[in-house]
């Protein structure tokens, strides 16, 4: 891509063979193909279809953890409900460590008052999981993509931008904190491993 440190595994039509063969149960072919790249990057994000079929349930195996963006409307919070269970299921059968990374509500408009309704809905339901960054409706990301641009190189000083780095930092900061109490867990037990060790 126009980015040094961004590359792009495009998607393709070809794939809704997946979808419709339902012969294809083997739901770790996603998990197997990236191994070799996950120590050439820092994250991975796969981009899933808003169905929960094949590929995607292929992804969710995949992954350590889920970002599900949510559109501020009634139906899709209707469906934020399937999808929790779905995920549920994926982790006990097949990714135990499957972490939902949170909820990112997008599409925002603060002039409508349903908006404003289901955050305050999903704030109350689902506490910590909703991102503190919110996408608002934007032109510039609307416009972006017909220019075969991210709205960072289209129009790095629009609030659509600015949502996004927002979002990025938040990813960055969330991770850097579990990092930091996964390892204030571990440093009890490695303390006391020692004093076995010395004894």
């Amino acid at each position: 891509t126009h980015s040094p440190n961004l590359k792009i595994i495009p998607g393709s039509l070809k794939l809704s063979k997946f979808e419709i063969n339902l012969n294809n149960s083997n739901l770790n072919r996603l998990k197997l193909a990236i191994k070799t790249l996950r120590g050439k990057f820092d994250f991975i994000l796969i981009d899933c279809s808003s169905s929960l079929g094949y590929l995607t349930l292929n992804s969710f195996v995949a992954s350590d953890s889920i970002i599900i963006p949510l559109q501020c409307e009634f139906y899709a919070m209707d469906g934020l409900r399937n999808l929790l269970t779905t995920i549920k299921r994926i982790k006990k059968m097949f990714n135990s460590k499957l972490t939902i990374e949170g909820i990112l509500m997008t599409m925002y408009d603060n002039r409508l008052t349903h908006n404003r309704h289901i955050i305050n809905e999903l704030k109350t339901n689902f506490k910590d999981l909703i991102f503190k960054t919110i996408i608002k409706r934007n032109t510039s990301i609307s416009e972006a993509p017909s220019f075969g641009m991210s709205v960072l190189n289209y129009k790095i000083n629009s609030e659509g931008s600015s949502n996004y780095l927002n979002l990025s930092r938040e990813i960055m900061n969330n991770q850097t904190s579990k990092r930091q109490k996964s390892l204030a867990k571990k440093i009890p037990q490695i303390l006391k491993d020692n004093e076995e060790d010395i004894s």
